[in-house]
């Protein structure tokens, strides 16, 4: 009996401690900027609360980022190409499922221009973002006419409107926001991507115990349309 009772006493004292230990914080660090980035914190908030972690999602230069988590320093990064980042950093942990793929893409201001492949970017002034490994890869092995790797968005679609380059490389989200938001009208989005590819969360090793349930609470936004719910609200407040 006083063994049973005191069975009971250590689940309630468990329960106690499980109702007032403060919460996990997760700082998750990210390149990206509008509307991705806004769709990425709304989304792992989300998921955060499932599993009872704050999950606070913080601008970072995308070329420090990385360093950053794999130091230690930052808890995790939102959100990139795991094959890629696995050969550079291989202690960083993958959270599956991805749940958003990037489509990588040219934009021009001539409508004569035809991009539907990377080497078509060879006879021309290209421009792409530090970070946009993708870009910046194509565009080294490609060596169109003029490249030029620039530090922003704003600038890059700036010297497009001003036609000093001729084609503009970006994910298709992030292009249309910032063309949006400079009142550039005069554009062409070429379809189809010139590569779509799914992104993934990735976790310093130390914060390796939440891969998996946030996993599952990710998967389990997907299948109830949560996600997708969520990037179609956040591009229609960008209206």
């Amino acid at each position: 009996m006083r063994r049973r009772i005191g069975k009971l006493l250590f689940g309630v004292v468990l329960m106690a401690v499980a109702i007032y230990a403060p919460a996990r914080d997760l700082h998750v660090n990210t390149g990206f900027t509008p509307p991705v980035s806004t769709i990425y914190s709304r989304v792992l908030a989300e998921a955060g609360q499932i599993i009872g972690v704050n999950i606070h999602v913080q601008p970072v230069s995308a070329e420090r980022s990385l360093q950053l988590v794999a130091d230690g320093i930052d808890d995790a990064e939102c959100c990139r190409v795991k094959p890629i980042i696995a050969r550079e950093f291989p202690s960083l942990v993958p959270v599956k499922p991805s749940f958003y793929s990037a489509r990588f893409v040219a934009f021009t201001r001539s409508p004569e221009i035809r991009i539907t492949q990377w080497d078509d970017l060879k006879p021309y002034s290209v421009g792409t973002v530090t970070g946009w490994k993708i870009h910046v890869n194509n565009i080294r092995r490609i060596q169109p006419v003029e490249s030029h790797i620039l530090d922003s968005a704003d600038a890059m679609f700036k010297m497009l409107d001003n036609q000093r380059i001729d084609v503009a490389l970006l994910g298709d989200l992030n292009g249309l926001y910032e063309l949006r938001r400079q009142g550039i009208s005069r554009f062409h989005l070429h379809v189809p991507a010139l590569a779509e590819v799914p992104l993934h969360l990735l976790l310093n090793e130390g914060n390796a115990d939440l891969a998996e349930p946030l996993g599952d609470a990710l998967q389990e936004m997907l299948d109830r349309g949560r996600v997708t719910q969520i990037i179609e609200q956040v591009m229609s407040s960008q209206d």
